[in-house]
């Protein structure tokens, strides 16, 4: 059952500005998650327009240009809720905004033959991070190794922004198992480290099946690993700095991979 929000002028005006500031942004987030369920998005937007008249009526309002703002209008309903977010400081996780756009309307893309291969990551955003970028870039299957938390995990789910409903998850003890499985169906397994026999990934050539080894943040992926792959990229660096996030990494790998198996 949708929660209904309905106060009296009385009862709005008694309220601390911190608490109805966390009232009306509550309901401004509730309202773009469910606006397209019109009953219950017109009684969001009477309620929301209720609270400002009362504000304006007590010579408090929260935010003196609400009435710019149309809240039938979708973007305008987003404008307000980050503007009221912006004069509290607060900040927008990925997790927090709901992602429309296209990807309602878009069929199922198609698949490339590149698997991704966690080793032990230890940051649930990290994994979810990997998990989005994988669906959208065409990954076929991510193996989650030993410690590495999957989408019952809180913040890989949040992170992964609804998009590990697209890819195939599968748990591994170790990366050995995950390298074996992988390897008896004839996947190349390559490893993105920085080594000293590591190729640059703009020399890199995928062979027809990918499976691209990541590793954990800290300790980088181990040489008895490495020692089983058939390739090592490296992603070349012009910073200071020698090393990327594991989830920005990943990206930039799989895009450039799956670009040379489109040519």
């Amino acid at each position: 059952m949708k929660k209904i929000y309905s106060y009296s002028e009385k009862k709005f005006t008694s309220f601390t500005q911190h608490k109805q500031l966390s009232i009306i942004l509550e309901m401004l987030q509730v309202l773009e998650k469910n606006f397209q369920v019109e009953e219950y998005a017109r009684a969001l937007q009477k309620s929301l327009n209720l609270c400002f008249i009362y504000l304006d009526n007590a010579n408090n309002a929260i935010n003196s240009d609400w009435k710019k703002y149309d809240l039938t209008q979708l973007s305008d309903v987003i404008s307000l809720r980050d503007e009221l977010l912006k004069d509290k400081d607060i900040f927008l996780r990925d997790s927090d905004i709901v992602i429309k756009r296209y990807d309602a309307s878009q069929e199922l893309g198609s698949k490339f033959p590149i698997v991704v291969i966690l080793d032990n990551l230890r940051s649930a955003f990290n994994v979810g991070s990997i998990i989005r970028s994988s669906e959208c870039l065409g990954v076929l299957e991510i193996a989650l190794c030993g410690k590495t938390p999957g989408i019952d995990n809180r913040k890989v789910f949040e992170t992964a922004m609804g998009t590990a409903d697209y890819v195939k998850l599968r748990k591994f003890k170790n990366v050995m198992g995950a390298i074996a499985y992988y390897r008896q169906t004839h996947y190349e397994i390559i490893a993105l480290e920085l080594t000293n026999n590591s190729i640059s990934l703009t020399e890199y050539k995928p062979k027809p099946q990918v499976a691209l080894i990541v590793g954990n943040e800290s300790l980088g992926i181990a040489e008895e690993t490495l020692k089983e792959c058939n390739q090592i990229i490296e992603i070349k660096m012009y910073g200071v700095k020698n090393s990327l996030n594991v989830g920005n990494a990943t990206a930039i790998a799989l895009h450039n991979i799956g670009e040379k198996m489109e040519e």
